[in-house]
C-alpha cells in the first residue's frame, strides 16, 4: 500500500545545501519507513503529475538532490515531460524500461493515478506516494471514478472523457496506444491526423466547422431515398464551404498570428519562419461537419435506431472520403450548442409550423435525451453514436437531486465498459 506523506524542500543556493522540513501524516514512524526504503534500493526513480507546475518540478528535483546529498552512490532519476517555460528549474533524466526492474519508485504531487506522468511508475519493485492532496485518491484502478462521482454529487459541473474506448485504441494503433485526447466543453474532440497517425490533440485545433440541419433536409424529402440524396448534396456543399474557409486561413502569414506562433502553441510551429504562410501548420487541425436534429428526424421519418445509425455511417463515410481526397482532417460531430439548436428550430417552425415531436419544442434535442434510466441498455444503444461521431458526441445524463454517488459511480463504470466517449451530467446535489 503506498504511503501518504507531506514534505517541504527548501534550497539554500549560496551554501549549496538542502534543508528538508517534514510534516507527518499519521505515525512518525512513516518517515523512518520511507528513509529505510530509500536506503534499501540502489535505484530511485521519481515521478510527478503531467503538465507540471513549479511545485511539482521543485519537489521532484529537490527530492532527487536531497537523496543524492545523503546517498551519493545511488542512482536517482527524475522522469516526465518537461515544460519549456519551466526549463530553468532543471532537466529530466533519460530513463530506460530496464531501469525500473529493481527500482524504488516515488510519486510526488499526484492525487490520482490518471494524473501521473509516465505510466511506467507501475513497473518498479516498490512504490511510495508522497502527496499533499486528499487521500481519497489512492492509486487503485477506478478509484478516480469514485472520487469524480462524489464531486458530481456535490453539484460540481463535470464532464468526463473516456479515452480507453475501443474506437480510440483503433484510431491510435500502437502497442500501448499512449495518446491524449482532449474534449472541448461542448464535447468536440480532435482525433485523426493524416499527417501524423500518432499525433495527439495537443497543438492542434478545429480550423473550421459548419453544422447541417438534418430536420430541414427531412422536411424537404418525401421519403428516405430522397433524404439521402439531399443529405449527400448538402454534405458536398458544406465540404466546399469548409475548404474555402481553410484556404482563406491558410493564405495568412505567421506574423498575422503572433500570439499563437511566438508561444509555440501549435504542432509543427517550428517549421514556419516569418513571411511564410501557415498552411503546413493548420493542416494538422480538423474541419468539422456537425449535425443537428437526429432525434427529430427519427420522429419525422418514423425511423428505427438502426436507420439512425445508418445515417451516421453515411455521413462519417463521406467525411472519410473528403479526408482521403483533399488530404485534410474532416470529422463528424454532434452539434449541441443551444443557440444553434434553438435558432434552427425557430427557423423551421416559422416555415413549416408546429409539428409534434419535431418543431414543437424550445430547441432541437440531443439524441441521448430520449433514453430512460436503464443505463446498461442505454449505453448499448448510444455507443455507436460515439463511435461514428469522431469529432465529438456528448452523452447528456439528467439525474435527480437525491441520486447517490455510489449509483453514479456504477453509471461511470458502465459507461467505461461500453465504449462511451464523453458524458456530461445535469443534476442537483446528491445525498
Amino acid at each position: 500500500m503506498p504511503f501518504s506523506f507531506f514534505f517541504i524542500i527548501v534550497f539554500s543556493l549560496k551554501k549549496n545545501e538542502v534543508y528538508v522540513i517534514l510534516l507527518y501524516q499519521g505515525e512518525k514512524t512513516m518517515f523512518l519507513e520511507i528513509y529505510n526504503k530509500i536506503k534499501e534500493f540502489d535505484t530511485i526513480i521519481i515521478h510527478r503529475h503531467k503538465k507540471p507546475d513549479g511545485d511539482a518540478l521543485g519537489s521532484q528535483l529537490g527530492l532527487k538532490r536531497a537523496i543524492l546529498a545523503t546517498f551519493p552512490d545511488k542512482v536517482v532519476l527524475a522522469v516526465g515531460e518537461m515544460g519549456e517555460n519551466l526549463s530553468f528549474v532543471g532537466s529530466m533524466d533519460i530513463v530506460k524500461d530496464e531501469d525500473y526492474e529493481n527500482a524504488l519508485v516515488i510519486v510526488l504531487d499526484s492525487g490520482a493515478e490518471m494524473l501521473i506522468d509516465d505510466e511506467r511508475y507501475k513497473n518498479g519493485k516498490f512504490l511510495i506516494k508522497i502527496d499533499h492532496h486528499d487521500d481519497s485518491h489512492p492509486f487503485r484502478e477506478n478509484d478516480y471514478l469514485e472520487y469524480i462521482s462524489k464531486l458530481i454529487c456535490l453539484n460540481k459541473n463535470i464532464a468526463i472523457s473516456f479515452i480507453n474506448t475501443s474506437y480510440y485504441k483503433e484510431l491510435y494503433k500502437n502497442d500501448s496506444y499512449k495518446f491524449e485526447v482532449e474534449h472541448f466543453s461542448n464535447g468536440d474532440v480532435i482525433t485523426n491526423n493524416i499527417y501524423d497517425r500518432n499525433a495527439t490533440s495537443i497543438g492542434r485545433m478545429n480550423v473550421a466547422k459548419t453544422s447541417i440541419n438534418l430536420v430541414r433536409i427531412a422536411l424537404n424529402s418525401k421519403d428516405k431515398n430522397e433524404f439521402y440524396n439531399n443529405l449527400a448534396s448538402t454534405l458536398d456543399l458544406v465540404k466546399n464551404e469548409l475548404l474555402q474557409e481553410f484556404e482563406y486561413i491558410s493564405s495568412k502569414y505567421k506574423e498575422n498570428f503572433d500570439y499563437l506562433f511566438s508561444n509555440n502553441y501549435l504542432m509543427d510551429n517550428e517549421k514556419l519562419e516569418n513571411g511564410q504562410k501557415i498552411k503546413k501548420v493548420i493542416r494538422n487541425g480538423t474541419l468539422s461537419i456537425g449535425y443537428v436534429g437526429l432525434l427529430e428526424v427519427k420522429n419525422l421519418l418514423k425511423l428505427s435506431h438502426k436507420e439512425i445509425i445508418d445515417i451516421l455511417k453515411f455521413m462519417k463515410n463521406k467525411c472519410d472520403e473528403y479526408t482521403s481526397e483533399y488530404k485534410l482532417n474532416f470529422n463528424l460531430r454532434e452539434t449541441d450548442e443551444e443557440c444553434v439548436l434553438s435558432y434552427l428550430k425557430g427557423l423551421d417552425k416559422s416555415i413549416y409550423g408546429s409539428i409534434e415531436d419535431v418543431t414543437d419544442k424550445e430547441r432541437y434535442s440531443i439524441y441521448s435525451n430520449v433514453f430512460n434510466d436503464d443505463f446498461k441498455e442505454r449505453f448499448e444503444i448510444e455507443k455507436e453514436l460515439h463511435k461514428y461521431s469522431n469529432g465529438g458526441y456528448k452523452e447528456i445524463i439528467c439525474l435527480p437531486k437525491n441520486y447517490s454517488y455510489k449509483k453514479l459511480y456504477e453509471i461511470l463504470i458502465l459507461a467505461s465498459e461500453n465504449d462511451i466517449g464523453y458524458i456530461k451530467f445535469r443534476m442537483g446535489k446528491c445525498e
